[in-house]
């Protein structure tokens, strides 16, 4: 039996399965009107979704990304695009996509650098919303996707202030992310009210506005930033409200004043630095400012010599609830303590404790020592893969005016 003999419904089963490097093979084998290409093209415009690279469509026939093209335009919805030469673009700019939501673009890196390409994109796809760019340098007419709330220039090189200022000028953005930019940046107090999440990498200058932004929910910036270029003591001082949970995670590396700045937040997690710096002596001693705190997760973090150290932070935190340990190297040395001093913080708590361990050493010791009627000691597993190294998550509340 001839396979393209097989009903339409069996053959759209059998061509999804393929990718779409074997689906573009199998139309150019096939003439543009038979059963299968007319199934093949189904699939495509079935799909809302599609991954492509450049030399998907590289020594084809142009009839064949038409025929795709043809096919996608009125569902597509989401696309990555991958390397696409030039020419290629050219191609794409011939058709209309009312439906394009998303869209992941990385530059063909052998071409030459050609601010065209965001134009040819913006023509193509007017109406998107979210738009994640790996580019050698930003056209301005990134400012033309006016419905565009969420902008991820992470891997953009040569961000231009005059980029910014267009973008901050004509675009209502819900998210930000910036790797390096190394000119002034522009102020935000007057623009981006609607910013709900901030992300930067290596900046030059002080950002100016920033504590002003209204909706601002999610900060997060490089861990070696200066404190100076982002006002993070100010940032601390009006956002964090003890009434409302906040989670922050911090690498720690030198100076615990950055933390310090949110003793009014209820969760906060501190992250050891990837490199290995050692943990200030003492830094558990900070937590008496943090009368809010109701849990707190310790990952990677050297922060006590032994368990006389831990339970007083725990005294310092009458509120605590729950505090995570999470890959620890803990020796044996860390149990030689006083069980004394572990009853009588315990004992004088209004509610129990719930530890929880992961990724920690000297269990059988921690089981044995560490009993009291108001400690649930618990090992589970705690999911720790959202930490990213060197970046530094603060969760804020929207900005009450005064």
């Amino acid at each position: 039996m001839n396979f393209c003999n097989l009903n339409q419904d069996v053959l759209l089963k059998i061509v999804e399965y393929l990718s779409l490097d074997d689906q573009i093979s199998l139309w150019q084998a096939n003439e543009p009107t038979s059963q299968l290409n007319m199934v093949l093209c189904h699939a495509w415009q079935r799909s809302k979704k599609h991954d492509l690279c450049g030399n998907c469509f590289q020594g084809q026939p142009k009839a064949v990304l038409d025929a795709f093209l043809d096919a996608v335009s009125g569902t597509l919805e989401q696309l990555t695009l991958n390397e696409v030469p030039m020419e290629q673009l050219d191609v794409w700019h011939k058709y209309s996509f009312p439906k394009m939501q998303a869209l992941l673009y990385k530059e063909y890196e052998d071409g030459r650098i050609d601010e065209a390409e965001i134009k040819i994109l913006a023509e193509c796809f007017p109406l998107l919303k979210t738009v994640k760019l790996k580019c050698r340098r930003i056209s301005p007419h990134l400012s033309s996707w006016k419905n565009l709330n969420h902008l991820d220039l992470r891997e953009c090189w040569n961000v231009t202030a005059d980029c910014m200022e267009r973008v901050f000028e004509n675009l209502r953005l819900r998210v930000l992310k910036i790797g390096q930019y190394e000119e002034p940046f522009p102020s935000m107090e007057k623009s981006m009210q609607e910013l709900e999440e901030l992300e930067l990498g290596i900046l030059k200058e002080k950002i100016r506005g920033l504590n002003t932004l209204p909706k601002l929910k999610k900060l997060s910036y490089n861990a070696f930033l200066s404190d100076h270029w982002l006002s993070v003591t100010n940032i601390g001082k009006r956002r964090i409200l003890a009434e409302t949970t906040n989670v922050m995670t911090f690498y720690l590396l030198s100076m615990c004043t950055r933390w310090m700045s949110f003793h009014k937040a209820i969760k906060l997690t501190l992250v050891g630095a990837a490199h290995g710096l050692i943990t200030p002596f003492h830094t558990y001693k900070h937590f008496k400012p943090f009368c809010h705190l109701r849990q707190l997760h310790v990952h990677n973090v050297d922060l006590w010599r032994n368990a006389d150290q831990l339970w007083e932070m725990v005294s310092d935190c009458p509120k605590l609830e729950i505090l995570i340990i999470s890959k620890q190297g803990l020796s044996s040395f860390f149990v030689r303590f006083n069980l004394e001093t572990m009853h009588q913080v315990l004992r004088v708590r209004s509610e129990p404790l719930h530890l929880v361990f992961h990724q920690v050493n000297c269990t059988n010791l921690i089981i044995k020592y560490f009993r009291h009627p108001k400690l649930k000691v618990s090992f589970q597993a705690v999911d720790c893969t959202h930490f990213r190294e060197h970046i530094l998550e603060l969760m804020l509340l929207p900005l009450e005016h005064d």
